[in-house]
């Protein structure tokens, strides 16, 4: 019986005539049919130009088309001389052509070859060889081979493969050892290909390359591998297949990777709205789960091993984490009464998980196990001046925020703030039961440039003595007592804004309106 086998070299675009190119894609379309769907499982198999992957078959005549992925080029030829290269791709082969040659118009261009994209054949070609860490179709669904058991002849070498596209109850895992011969090498699956246990152990993969990451303070790659772990679960559509251990295990790796993510994304710039938006996921996952009670077949599983979580791990520091994070995330984005918000529901949290352990001990009449106590004792140790240092911050920004807008405020509607400009201060009322002595700018006549004063005590029968003191003296007595009240310095009151100042520019520029008037008056009547 013969077979037949077609091999179509694919050309670039600027090598390959339009007219041909279309001849030739007419060709396979009308021999093959087109618009044929990709395999849902693609294989690969060794041809006689190296590994191929085989992307669709022809269910009309069952012709394989299979992408070449070792093909090797045969030896270049040029006119002036015969050379043989061992190039590993075209591009290599072309580069190795003397220049001359190619020089010479009499000489004729050597061959260009590329490397052939497609293989269509409709011979079973047979399996490449499985090794170490391939995905490989068994008899028994998809597993990856963990092992090879080698023997002296390499056709029955054992392979430990362990199966992934199901599992026995309990999260319980399959290994088959086989033979190669009922091995076939296929191609990775991508992510929405895998089954849901699959994308479960890869969430969990991503999540320890997380936390490594986060332990290096390397926070941009431990965010990045976090995100990557929560797209690879979130838009799971359950099944016949998704059972209550599976559920329980996609809710807490979405519930802890949120919170881990939100946590480093907190210590990236710029990140802060991403870090409240996984942080309040969390919490909402956290709020459904709770409101199932305690009857929720999926809270009964997170409860058993492996995982033993009790309600204080789960509704107590993972929620409150949430709220941490929340809080924390709203002083970045100044938002400070939302902070505040957090903050106080963090601390009703706390106590109501206080309250209801307290209930369930009472009610139980037992001791409970050690470690939701030790628990309990870990976040009410641990959580209180967490709540207090963000209230700090919370307040803090709080106050930067009003003052922001009490300086808005005046700016807009004008008006300084100055306090007690009238009063001297408790220092100049000191100063002035003493001894001063006042120097003047401009000296009276018959009196010296310096005139010595002595002030009386307020508690002498004696009138105060009066002194003559300059306008320098007393504009520098009253910035003294602006400096010691430091209220009425805190700001810089503009020319525009004090209201003394218009005023007596206002009252000056009328006066100086009334004489200009009266004189004009006064010159037009003597024209008269």
């Amino acid at each position: 019986m013969s077979t037949t086998t077609t091999t179509t070299l694919t050309k670039p675009a600027s090598q390959v005539p339009s007219s041909s190119s279309s001849q030739i894609s007419s060709l396979i379309n009308s021999a093959h049919g087109d618009q044929v769907p990709l395999d849902k499982v693609q294989y690969h198999v060794q041809t006689p130009y190296g590994r191929g992957l085989t992307l669709r078959t022809r269910p009309s005549t069952g012709i394989r088309e299979i992408q070449l992925v070792d093909w090797q080029p045969p030896p270049v030829t040029t006119a002036q001389s015969t050379t043989t290269t061992s190039a590993s791709s075209p591009a290599d082969a072309v580069r190795e052509i003397p220049k001359a040659a190619a020089a010479t118009p009499s000489t004729r261009a050597p061959p260009k070859f590329t490397k052939p994209t497609m293989l269509y054949s409709s011979v079973q070609f047979p399996s490449v060889p499985p090794t170490v860490g391939d995905y490989v179709m068994t008899p028994y669904g998809r597993g990856q081979v963990q092992a090879i058991r080698s023997n002296d002849d390499d056709n029955h070498s054992i392979h430990e493969v362990l199966i992934s596209s199901w599992r026995l109850a309990h999260r319980s895992r399959v290994t088959c050892y086989l033979q190669s011969n009922v091995l076939q090498v296929m191609r990775p699956p991508k992510l929405y290909e895998r089954t849901i246990y699959e994308k479960v152990e890869y969430a969990l993969e991503q999540k320890a390359q997380a936390t490594t990451y986060f332990q290096q303070h390397d926070y941009d790659k431990a965010l990045e591998r976090y995100a990557t772990a929560i797209e690879a679960v979130k838009y799971t559509q359950h099944s016949t297949q998704s059972d209550n251990v599976v559920r329980a295990d996609l809710l807490l790796v979405l519930i802890t990777c949120s919170n881990n993510a939100a946590t480093c994304a907190t210590h990236v710039p710029g990140q802060a709205k991403s870090a409240l938006q996984l942080a309040q996921n969390a919490d909402r996952l956290l709020q459904a789960l709770h409101d199932k009670g305690s009857t929720s077949k999926v809270r009964k599983v997170l409860a058993q091993p492996p995982h033993n979580l009790s309600d204080v791990k789960l509704f107590g520091q993972f929620r409150i984490k949430s709220c941490l994070l929340q809080a924390k995330a709203q002083i970045q984005l100044h938002n400070a009464e939302e902070a505040l918000t957090q903050c106080q529901q963090a601390r009703e949290l706390l106590l109501q998980t206080q309250e209801q352990q307290q209930t369930q001990e009472q009610q139980t009449q037992q001791q409970h196990s050690l470690t939701p106590d030790a628990e309990l004792a870990q976040l009410v140790k641990t959580t209180p001046p967490q709540i207090t240092t963000l209230s700090k911050k919370a307040k803090e920004l709080q106050h930067q925020i009003k003052q922001r807008e009490k300086k808005r405020a005046q700016a807009m509607f004008g008006g300084g703030n100055r306090k007690k400009t009238t009063q001297s201060s408790p220092k100049t009322e000191a100063n002035s039961e003493t001894t001063t002595t006042t120097t003047a700018s401009r000296p009276l006549p018959n009196e010296s440039a310096t005139t010595t004063a002595t002030a009386a005590s307020p508690n002498s029968p004696s009138s105060p003595t009066q002194r003559r003191v300059s306008f320098s003296d007393t504009v520098q007595q009253r910035e003294i007592a602006h400096r010691d009240d430091v209220e009425a310095y805190q700001e810089e009151v503009a020319w525009y804004q004090d209201v003394d100042f218009l005023i007596g520019v206002s009252l000056f520029g009328g006066a100086a309106l009334v004489a200009a008037l009266g004189t004009a008056a006064l010159v037009f009547r003597g024209k008269k």
